[in-house]
């Protein structure tokens, strides 16, 4: 992207794609900052922040659509973690139905799984594609040229330790060590919910699938031309958190 000041560094702006493991993920990344230095945040109220503290930051997280970068003067560098698209729309809707905290739980309420892709299409109609794509219909074109030109790494949420690495080594962070946050316990596989009903959410995810399979598939890419020392390390750090889990 076009750099816009060349008097700070690049600020990193984590767009977390709900139910992809961005919860997990954003305790890491505080983790690594001061507290002025990163902020989580709905990304759209950006714009409430003052030229002084949106200076301090070097990194930002939250939900929000691809453009965020427009509300800053100074060179941004995207990240983001993508999920099995039939996996993301599971763990979505039994996470809602089972918390009682959560905002649309009432409005859940006894809606059935069929119902929820259907009715609530915002969160199961290509939700991913149109995170990365930019607000509006969703681009699966558009999505892949926005990963390739401002996103430093794209990590996928099946192979969530290995995306950590390969974010460890490109930000330079230290301590990656974490608990798993927000997961959705105790849901049904996608081999025990009906066929007819993975088929369903299939159809409504066509881009979000295609955009899956591309990015995992550079994704392992990226792991394979790994040098032998770095594969050493992944496999050590794969290793402690076998053992830690």
């Amino acid at each position: 992207m076009t750099n816009k000041s060349n008097e700070t560094e690049s600020l990193l702006i984590f767009l977390h794609i709900p139910k992809t493991g961005g919860t997990t993920l954003s305790t890491i990344i505080s983790n690594q900052y001061k507290e002025n230095e990163f902020k989580k945040t709905k990304l759209q109220e950006l714009q409430k922040f003052t030229e002084e503290d949106l200076g301090r930051l070097k990194c930002i997280a939250g939900h929000g659509y691809f453009g965020v970068h427009e509300y800053f003067n100074r060179s941004c560098s995207y990240f983001t973690m993508v999920r099995d698209p039939v996996d993301r729309v599971l763990s979505n809707y039994y996470f809602i139905k089972r918390r009682k905290d959560h905002r649309d739980h009432n409005k859940l309420g006894n809606v059935s799984l069929k119902e929820f892709v259907r009715d609530f299409q915002d969160r199961t109609f290509n939700h991913q594609t149109k995170r990365l794509s930019g607000p509006g219909v969703p681009s699966l074109e558009a999505a892949k040229e926005n990963l390739e030109r401002h996103f430093t790494i794209v990590g996928v949420t099946d192979e969530f330790d290995e995306s950590l690495f390969l974010m460890k080594k490109e930000f330079n962070w230290s301590d990656i060590s974490y608990e798993i946050k927000n997961s959705t316990e105790n849901r049904p596989s996608i081999a025990e919910v009906p066929k007819d009903i993975i088929n369903y959410i299939k159809e409504m995810n066509q881009l979000d699938i295609a955009l899956y399979q591309w990015v995992k598939k550079k994704h392992q890419k990226k792991i394979q031309n790994l040098s032998g020392k770095l594969k050493k390390e992944l496999n050590h750090f794969l290793q402690g958190q076998k053992n830690s889990n």
